[in-house]
């Protein structure tokens, strides 16, 4: 279950299952819904259906005149005000100067690492959170019952003990951690750090460690603190696919 707000959305259109992954990572990070698709028929479908606020084109996916299919969201009643970001290798600037004029708000070269870009990229999104009312927050999804999302948590002060409990809700930067046992959760205050948190996606255990944000009943919220590339990953894999995949 996907829970919804007033979220920025953004659709990415590649073949480039690489550059995809490391993309959507970044833009979970940043704090935006990620709509993939590798069938251009479905980016205007998307576009429209998840209201997105802006679309990364790699338009070295598919042959295709990019100049006038930008021209045709930018002219279009439905999709005129959708940020048009391109990708691409292309290093031949009278195309770029056109796809410029068309309309595109932004072109990155994908012969370069997506580090000497993704800057831009989040310049680019919040100028967007701005002019679109401050949408920008955390997606959160919800582990169906029979898929539960396994917690372990060490806490400062109370060496030895391990507090046990599911994750309720998820996002890149927090999780809401129902505890086993009830009582354990007056053990959570502000001077409270989790030394060790594992969390189990499918068959293993990612770690990290975590400060205590607030709680309410047996529910305590942790946000992620020294995490490390895998831990990343996998959370940005895991909200991916509950977004693309997960009935929303």
């Amino acid at each position: 279950m996907i829970i919804r707000g007033e979220f920025m959305n953004v659709s990415l259109f590649t073949f480039n299952s690489s550059l995809s992954e490391m993309l959507v990572a970044e833009l979970l990070r940043f704090g935006v819904t990620v709509v993939v698709t590798k069938e251009f028929k479905e980016v205007v479908e998307k576009a429209i259906e998840h209201k997105v606020n802006c679309i990364f084109l790699d338009i070295d996916s598919q042959s295709l005149d990019w100049v006038k299919v930008v021209e045709s969201f930018k002219t279009s009643e439905k999709t005129s005000n959708v940020f048009i970001l391109i990708l691409t290798g292309s290093s031949v600037q009278d195309y770029v100067n056109d796809l410029i004029l068309a309309g595109a708000n932004g072109i990155f070269d994908t012969k370069q690492p997506l580090s000497s870009y993704i800057n831009r990229i989040q310049s680019i999104l919040k100028l967007l959170e701005q002019e679109s009312n401050n949408k920008r927050r955390y997606v959160r999804v919800q582990p169906e019952e029979k898929k539960e999302i396994t917690a372990n948590l060490d806490i400062s002060g109370h060496t030895g003990k391990t507090i046990k409990g599911k994750v309720r809700d998820i996002s890149v930067v927090a999780a809401a951690i129902e505890l086993f046992n009830e009582n354990e959760a007056k053990l959570f205050n502000e001077a409270i750090h989790v030394n060790n948190l594992q969390l189990k996606l499918g068959k293993k255990v990612f770690f990290c460690e975590g400060k205590f944000l607030r709680k309410g009943g047996n529910i305590v919220v942790l946000q992620f603190e020294k995490t490390n590339k895998m831990f990343e990953q996998a959370i940005a894999n895991y909200i991916y696919n509950k977004i693309n995949f997960d009935k929303i």
